[in-house]
């Protein structure tokens, strides 16, 4: 005869003592390193209040942070000796308050004739596809509306039972935490906004992405994946979307970061504003154990006139398994034009800053034009700088700051008889210093982090450094079937949306619109496509880029300032320029990074 098994849902506390700093140094003072450890004994209650649809923390009592099970709580439930089914989707229904255990009965699996049954369980319900290990995912970008409700769903347990004899048939389940957990508090000193949290490592240890759980026969253990490309150092909390939270002077606010259930040598906070604006603090010296729960309070934040520009190292914000296809980017059109001279030289000049100039403002984007030579030219205007100057100019900024990475567009900018196919990819990888990569699907700022991504627009041989692009049309205002892609043929290639109507919009406004449709048509965009939109314009023949900036930029900026979100690559003319909006332009794309979360591997 074949009974349901009865399952007692039992699940253990996230254990963590509350430590309270507030010092307004830089620095966070030591911690000390005093937490309980996790008995996989402790049960937890359950819980039904406010109808709510996922488990729960509650208050804290003797150092210990109970986890409160709520009605439509879903488990996995896997055990190779059962028969009919050896996985079950369990609901938890019926769940009253305080609960000490709670009673769930199978309807699919059911016991064998097996001496022996061992059972093994997850929350949230997840795939357990082998007895004693299971999969799981801590996101390296979590949300949260700003409330101090933790998101539950990111609480992942493990909970196993072996050796349950066939006559016994008792099934208890310790639910034992596989995440650890950050209570993060801070007071404001004046009204501020704060768009997104960014946890991170002192040594590089991964914070987020997939790992594993495991039972030895006696307790749990997690490893993370050695995969780089699918967990990350950093976690950036998102709040509330665009608007993020703002706090009067004298608020206190409160917010959780769920991280992998790994040992930590040290942990650095940072609070992100809209408009681009950083403060934080770091652990020194300190410790944090795996699967616990820590208070962090910042104390009273400093005046705004204390906080940092986050423009010059951008990217150090965001996490190493997002989808560079994903960001929002500045670039800068004809970037080495800064020192074009000469007859009618203003239709040729693009820029007013140097590339090693650009760096700093936070361009990541380049459209380089070498010639035969392999110097830098705008039609026929010598720029006066060389691809190996160019290159070296990034190198020597990502030397400073390893967190930043660069993209480049190249294109022969000369008769076809000066530019020597065979040449090109020899002269590019002796300027790389090794540190050029290959385009690739689902590129990740991990992976651009210290290097630079050449894309080029016309084919040569020996195959490409970096990748090619493919079907860019002349002047094009809406194209979406352009691509990136390795090589011709290949199917290491993504989607290209384009934008680079240079002279047919008639007028600059014209163009500001088409720039504008274009930022609006990202918003609908997939991650893994790419978008490149060009402010730059050069216009009639009584116009020039820079006055043409003058009327575009300004547009542009209050249309992504309007209109929120991601934008793509936006190369633009100007950049940095006061007089031309460059300087606002490029931070309101950059700000669009920690407004919106962004798409991961």
């Amino acid at each position: 005869m074949n009974f349901n098994v009865q399952l007692k849902a039992l699940a253990v506390a996230a254990c963590a003592l509350l430590v309270a700093c507030n010092s307004l140094e830089v620095e966070m003072p030591n911690l000390p390193d005093n937490n309980s450890t996790v008995e996989s004994s402790e049960p937890i209650s359950f819980s039904a209040e406010k109808a709510v649809t996922r488990t729960t923390f509650g208050e804290v009592a003797d150092n210990v942070v109970p986890i409160y099970w709520a009605n439509g709580d879903h488990i996995t439930l896997y055990c190779a000796e059962a028969s009919n089914t050896q996985t079950e989707d369990i609901e938890l229904t019926g769940c009253e308050n305080n609960e000490s255990a709670h009673e769930a009965t199978t309807t699919t699996m059911a016991w064998s004739s097996a001496s022996q049954h061992n059972f093994y369980a997850a929350y949230p319900a997840t795939t357990i596809s082998a007895a004693k290990t299971i999969n799981f995912t801590m996101p390296s970008i979590q949300t949260t509306s700003g409330s101090a409700a933790p998101d539950m769903k990111l609480a992942k347990m493990v909970a196993a039972h072996e050796k349950v004899s066939n006559t016994d048939r008792k099934v208890n389940l310790p639910f034992t935490p596989a995440f650890s957990v950050l209570d993060i508090t801070f007071t404001a000193s004046e009204s501020v906004t704060i768009s997104r949290i960014v946890v991170s490592s002192a040594d590089g240890t991964p914070v987020a992405g997939d790992y594993t759980a495991s039972f030895n026969g006696s307790k749990w253990t997690f490893n993370t994946t050695t995969d780089a490309t699918k967990r990350s150092s950093l976690m950036a909390i998102q709040i509330n979307g665009t608007a993020g939270i703002t706090l009067a002077a004298g608020a206190t606010a409160r917010f959780y970061a769920f991280l992998l259930p790994v040992e930590y040598a040290g942990l650095r906070v940072d609070l992100l504003t809209p408009d681009g604006k950083v403060v934080g603090r770091s652990t020194q010296n300190v410790t944090f154990g795996a699967a616990k729960r820590y208070g962090i309070n910042l104390g009273t934040l400093p005046a705004s006139s204390a906080w940092k520009s986050t423009y010059g190292t951008w990217m150090k914000y965001i996490p190493d398994n997002v989808l560079v296809s994903d960001l929002s980017i500045p670039g800068t059109h004809d970037a080495a034009t800064s020192s074009v001279s000469g007859f009618l030289s203003s239709k040729a000049k693009c820029q007013s800053l140097t590339i090693a100039n650009q760096l700093p403002i936070g361009v990541r984007f380049f459209d380089l034009r070498p010639a035969g030579d392999f110097n830098l030219y705008h039609s026929t205007y010598s720029t006066g700088v060389s691809w190996a100057g160019a290159m070296s100019a990034m190198f020597s900024y990502m030397n400073s700051y390893p967190t930043e990475g660069c993209i480049t567009i190249i294109r022969n900018e000369s008769e076809k008889s000066s530019w020597d196919d065979s040449k090109v990819a020899p002269y590019l990888q002796e300027n790389g210093q090794g540190r050029l990569i290959d385009f690739k699907k689902n590129l990740t700022v991990g992976e651009l982090r210290g290097k630079i991504l050449i894309l080029s627009r016309d084919t040569y041989d020996n195959g490409p450094i970096g990748g090619f692009v493919d079907n860019w049309d002349d002047n094009a205002s809406d194209k979406t079937d352009a691509s990136f892609y390795k090589d011709k043929g290949s199917e290491i290639k993504e989607t290209l949306w384009l934008q680079d109507n240079y002279s047919d919009a008639s007028n600059a406004s014209n163009k500001a619109t088409i720039v504008n449709n274009m930022v609006t048509k990202c918003k609908s965009k997939p991650i893994n496509t790419w978008m490149i939109n060009h402010a730059s314009f050069a216009g009639s023949l009584l116009s020039s880029p820079e006055s043409n900036a003058k009327t575009i930029n300004p547009s542009v900026v209050s249309h992504i300032n309007n209109n929120p979100g991601n934008v793509g690559i936006i190369p633009m003319d100007y950049a940095g320029n006061s007089g031309a909006s460059g300087d606002q332009l490029v931070n309101a794309v950059i700000n669009q990074n920690v407004r919106y979360a962004q798409g991961i591997k």
